[in-house]
This record gives C-alpha cells, sequence and structure tokens, in this order.
C-alpha cells in the first residue's frame, strides 16, 4: 500500500488530534493523599525530619 493521496480527491483533511492540558478532566484524588499534602503543606513534615536529623 502506498503513502499518498488516494485516488478520488474527496479533499478531505485530518484533524488536529493535539489535547492542551488545561482542557483534561482532572480525576479526584485518594482521601491519603489529600491528607498526606496538607501534613507537608503544615509543615509538620518537616519539623519531624529536621528534629530526626538533629539527633545524627
Amino acid at each position: 500500500m502506498a503513502m499518498g493521496r488516494r485516488g478520488g480527491g474527496g479533499g478531505e483533511q485530518q484533524l488536529e488530534m493535539f489535547v492542551h492540558t488545561c482542557e483534561l478532566r482532572s480525576g479526584s484524588t485518594h482521601v491519603f493523599y489529600e491528607r498526606l499534602n496538607a501534613m507537608l503543606r503544615e509543615g509538620v513534615f518537616d519539623a519531624w525530619l529536621e528534629t530526626l536529623c538533629e539527633d545524627s
């Protein structure tokens, strides 16, 4: 099979297949990751880790 135009000259063009990420739906997140991110934002993890590193 050759790569080229089909006979008949229909003039059809292929549609663009690019999708912007802002057009994609965002899925729901798991409760575990929501709580983990909240703890990290509050600074609880950073303080715990700094204390852990001081002891070494």
